[in-house]
């Protein structure tokens, strides 16, 4: 289910990633879904990752903003390093939210098509 909803949530934003297993699933996918949640790149990002400390960097980054900018609620019980580590149940905390967060923005995208005549506001495209 894990693989299903991330594949999902990748489908929904048009992003031409597929996961095969958990171990697919790390830093450049939730880079790659925060992006494409938010049509803007994340600063701070390591563009090119190299090291495992890369890979840190950049899901830590992540968590901060989600934790910081848009929930404003602590995440500490998601760990980018368990992340990385292939760590199961921070990795299923952080789908969640972005399955939480994508459910959010594509109802409030039909509820603005609904209010403007089932024409999405241009704000909505951006």
């Amino acid at each position: 289910e894990l693989i299903d909803t991330c594949n999902l949530l990748l489908h929904q934003f048009n992003i031409p990633i597929k996961v095969i297993n958990v171990e697919d699933i790390g830093a450049t996918v939730f880079v790659t879904l925060y992006e494409g949640l938010y049509g803007e790149q994340l600063p701070g990002i390591v563009r090119k990752p190299v090291t495992r400390e890369d890979e840190i960097h950049n899901c830590q980054t992540v968590i901060d903003s989600l934790s910081k900018d848009v929930l404003h609620i602590s995440l500490s019980h998601i760990r980018a390093v368990e992340i990385i580590n292939h760590a199961r149940e921070d990795i299923a905390h952080l789908v969640e939210i972005f399955q939480g967060l994508s459910e959010y923005i594509l109802t409030r995208i039909e509820t603005d098509a609904s209010d403007y005549g089932g024409k999405v506001p241009e704000y909505c495209l951006l």
